[in-house]
This record gives structure tokens, sequence and C-alpha cells, in this order.
């Protein structure tokens, strides 16, 4: 289906536990009026579209991640925030889109499974800061706003304790723990390497995960790596 604006950049896209799509609108040209606002939320079954503002103008909504509870959370870029969804509180507009339909590729590709093996990547020791903070409540909507400025976070996932880790654009690991309001970060080794993705991986039996991320190396002619960060069940 073809959204109203020609420039919605939409980047990220999460399903909730009712199959229902979310996903958000970002904006390049700054904060403010030329920032976008939009959160969304796609009922594939009666193509439904559910649209929600945060509650920062401007605030320029860039990740999103639904939650087994029906809650959604929202990275507002500009806003330099996080942002908790109640969709039953919120307020919103509702309207039905005309999807598209076209026939697609007959061209299947096969997948080949790669072997694993140990890798000898560099280990590298580093100490978190951890800084409480404020949240901001609207109806609604809570706002967490990340300790360092200009954080430029998109990227985030929620682990199976309902803490949120999510990744920094100026070198930066963090988590958010909504139950203490509580933030803490964690520096990557290798400097100049922001942009990047995670993936979080928990084992169950055992008291640590990992939190997988890539450096692109787009500030400058730094090597692309792929690291992991180490982190220890409470």
């Amino acid at each position: 289906m073809t959204l109203e604006h020609p420039d919605e950049n939409i980047e990220q896209i999460s399903l909730d536990p009712w199959g229902d799509l979310w996903f958000v609108e970002r904006n390049f040209d700054g904060a403010g009026a030329a920032g976008t606002n939009k959160v969304r939320r796609l009922n594939p079954s009666t193509d439904l579209i559910s649209t929600y503002l945060v509650p920062t103008f401007g605030g320029n909504p860039a990740g999103v991640q639904a939650n087994a509870n029906g809650t959604v959370w929202v990275a507002e870029y500009f806003a330099n925030a996080f942002a908790l969804l109640d969709p039953n509180e919120a307020p919103h507009a509702d309207e039905v889109v005309r999807p598209n339909s076209a026939a697609t590729g007959g061209n299947a590709i096969q997948a080949r499974r790669m072997s694993s093996h140990s890798g000898n990547g560099d280990k590298t020791a580093v100490n978190p800061a951890t800084h409480p903070v404020n949240p901001t409540f609207t109806r609604g909507w809570v706002e967490y706003h990340i300790p360092t400025a200009n954080a430029q976070s998109e990227d985030m996932r929620v682990d199976r304790r309902g803490r949120l880790w999510f990744e920094e654009d100026t070198g930066l690991l963090g988590m958010l723990d909504a139950g203490t309001a509580t933030f803490t970060e964690y520096s990557i080794p290798s400097p100049n390497s922001g942009y990047f993705n995670i993936a979080l991986d928990e084992d169950e039996d055992r008291d640590e995960g990992r939190l997988w991320f890539t450096e692109a190396g787009v500030f400058a002619q730094v090597p692309t790596k792929i690291g992991n960060l180490i982190i220890s069940e409470p």
C-alpha cells in the first residue's frame, strides 16, 4: 500500500502479538517543524491504519519495537529520547487504506547453511556509566530522555526481562530499565565507527547474554567490524 507522502522514509517495522504491523516515519531535515511525529499501526486484516503522534513536536521517530504486553517503544531521533506508547490510552486517528497488489517473481534463492566456528576477536573491558532520569508523562506516553546529548538512537531490542537495549550513533550502546528509570551506557572500543544495528542473543541456561552490533565506519576511514557486548543477567 502507498502512503500519502512520498518522503515517509520508513526504515523499521515491528509486529505485535496480534499480527499488527507498527512502523514510524522519519525525516532527515531537522527537529521542530521540519521533523516528523508519526507512529503508525497497520491491521493487515482490515487495512486500517492508526496514526499516533509522539509527544515531542518534531521528535522524528526513527525506530520502533512492539512489546508482548501491547505497548510499543519508539526512538525519537531528534528529541533524544525513547517513548513508551500505550495504544489503548494515547489519542490517535484511524483511516482505511487501499492495498496495492502485484505478482511476485518465481525465482527463489536457496540459502546455504554455514558451519559455525569460534572467532578470534579482540576482547576489551568497558566500564558502564549509570544515569537515573525523570520520565515525562503524557496521555498514553512515557518519555525517557537519553543522558548523552545527540545520541541519534534508532535500533533497539527488548530482553526477556523487559529491559530496552539500544545503540547510539555517538559510539555507545545503552540499556534502559524503565522499572527503575535508569540508563546504563557502554562505550564501544573502536572510535568513529557509528551507525550501528544490533541483535540480542539471550541464553536461558546461562546468566549472561550478548548484544551483537555492527560498526559501519561512516564517520571516518576505520575498518568495518562486528562486535558483541557481554551482558549479565540480574
